[in-house]
């Protein structure tokens, strides 16, 4: 398969990740505020148990390909000549994906058992995944802002598509998540699938085998010059001691002429 097949497939990845992330959200239904007393919560995660379970492994299934998406995104990225921020991007979205991961965790523990054995102790485990909704937001805009810098530098992405990504890193960072902290309504959420198209329009690569060929034709171009350049220095060299015993020669013949 060649590498540009393979590219596109994995940035398909991203499409998962939505889909996934939105059908999580809706499946839960709507939870209490966050403000709301206890034993609303308990009662929320008593008479939708089967729901908010399911919504915590899609959350799981959907982290999985976020970060895939993020790979993605990275070599993009790398193949634009931004290997630094290319890593910086790769790792807000691994950061990314394990706050997701913890949340979830919070999510499917509340669901499984805390809810019954523990019901006392529900609204503060859910006011730590609010914390970490919150949190998460910085990844984030590690990731999104790391891209948008580096699209504005090498043109990996479009201009607009850096513009629109440079501001939502800044409301990522000054607004904790701004329309919401949760939910498809985050700039995550559309900048995900925004950012497909891009990927999915970049010219095709050489195939993976070729690719390293060239590599090495490349090295071997450059060792082949550096040999060459060596071997011109001290052909030089040569030149110019020969020149000085020549000289060094003639010097006593023109003192006895004298």
């Amino acid at each position: 398969m060649g590498r540009w097949s393979a590219d596109r497939w994995a940035a398909t990845s991203g499409i998962a990740f939505v889909v996934l992330f939105v059908v999580s959200f809706f499946t839960a239904t709507k939870p209490p505020d966050a403000t709301d007393p206890n034993n609303q919560w308990v009662t929320y995660f008593l008479h939708h148990h089967r729901s908010t379970l399911i919504s915590a492994v899609l959350i799981g299934a959907a982290v999985m390909f976020f970060i895939w998406f993020a790979g993605s995104v990275g070599a993009a990225l790398r193949n634009a000549g931004e290997p630094r921020l290319a890593a910086v991007a790769f790792g807000g979205g691994v950061a990314t994906a394990a706050v997701g991961i913890v949340i979830g965790g919070l999510q499917g523990a509340l669901s499984y058992r805390i809810a019954i054995d523990s019901p006392a102790n529900v609204k503060a485990f859910v006011d730590v995944a609010y914390s970490m909704q919150t949190l998460i937001s910085f990844p984030i805009a590690v990731l999104i802002g790391a891209t948008a810098i580096a699209s504005f530098r090498s043109g990996a992405f479009p201009r607009w598509w850096a513009q629109l990504s440079g501001l939502a890193a800044v409301v990522m960072v000054s607004g904790g998540g701004a329309l919401a902290h949760s939910g498809f309504y985050r700039p995550d959420g559309p900048w995900a699938f925004v950012t497909l198209m891009p990927l999915l329009r970049q010219p095709a690569h050489l195939p993976v085998g070729d690719q390293h060929a060239a590599d090495r034709d490349r090295d071997q171009t450059g060792r082949s010059q550096y040999a060459d350049a060596s071997v011109g220095g001290v052909a030089a060299a040569e030149a110019r001691e020969r020149k000085r015993r020549q000289d060094a020669a003639h010097q006593p013949a023109e003192v006895a002429a004298d």
